[in-house]
């Protein structure tokens, strides 16, 4: 049987919306809700994992900072070690070893005795050293002209002889400058001067040639590197056999 509905159109009963339309836009809603709540979970999740990390990362931080203020302490000291090492160690090559020079210089001193017809006798009165300064060989000496100086050794004496006093001074002056001791530690020395003195203290020698000289010595530092230069060269030659 056929129905009319003769309500006017505003009274009429709204259809529903079928089924079909009605589902998959309750499916949207929850798929969108879904996400939202695993979105929001993972966030605070993530969150509370990155706040605990960091905490623990801040007790780790606190449980070091000692250990940390102890190293710190540590290179500082070992900062200052070092720079007192190379402190000592610049001394050690500005230094001049008066004792090994005086020693040396004696040896060539002495040594005169045991030449024979070569010999001498050297009879010191004085020997001083004065401090290093910035020129070189003094006037009137021989060696090298504006080197730096490492001070100065100063003597006084005679070389003794019955016959030919100057001869023995002339003698030990030639070894002097030839020893391994002059070569090493010594840039000038100043010419020789002197007279014929005679003794009257009833001695042998009875009469000696006044000796009174200055020798200039190296800057310690150049010596020092010049001897260890020596000794490489040395050792690799040894080695090169």
């Amino acid at each position: 049987m056929i129905t009319i509905n003769l309500l006017p159109q505003e009274y009429r009963k709204k259809e529903r919306t079928p089924i079909v339309l009605f589902l998959p836009i309750i499916a949207g809603v929850a798929t969108v809700l879904s996400a939202a709540a695993v979105a929001v979970y993972v966030h605070f999740v993530w969150f509370a994992d990155t706040q605990n990390k960091r905490e623990m990362l801040e007790q780790t931080l606190a449980q070091k900072q000692p250990m940390l203020k102890h190293e710190k302490k540590l290179l500082a000291e070992e900062a200052e070690f070092k720079k007192r090492a190379d402190t000592i160690e610049n001394i050690a090559k500005s230094r001049i070893l008066m004792t090994r020079i005086l020693d040396e210089f004696v040896d060539v001193v002495a040594d005169g005795d045991t030449l024979g017809e070569d010999g001498y006798l050297i009879r010191l009165k004085s020997f001083a050293t004065s401090p290093p300064n910035s020129r070189g060989g003094r006037r009137g000496s021989r060696g090298k002209k504006g080197a730096k100086s490492g001070g100065e050794v100063k003597f006084d004496g005679w070389a003794l002889a019955d016959k030919d006093p100057l001869a023995a001074f002339n003698r030990y002056h030639e070894r002097l400058q030839e020893s391994r001791t002059f070569r090493e530690n010594y840039i000038a020395i100043t010419d020789p001067e002197g007279r014929i003195e005679n003794f009257s203290d009833g001695k042998l020698p009875a009469k000696g040639w006044t000796i009174k000289q200055t020798l200039t010595l190296r800057d310690p530092a150049g010596a020092l590197t010049e001897r260890l230069e020596r000794r490489q060269q040395m050792a690799e030659k040894d080695s090169g056999r």
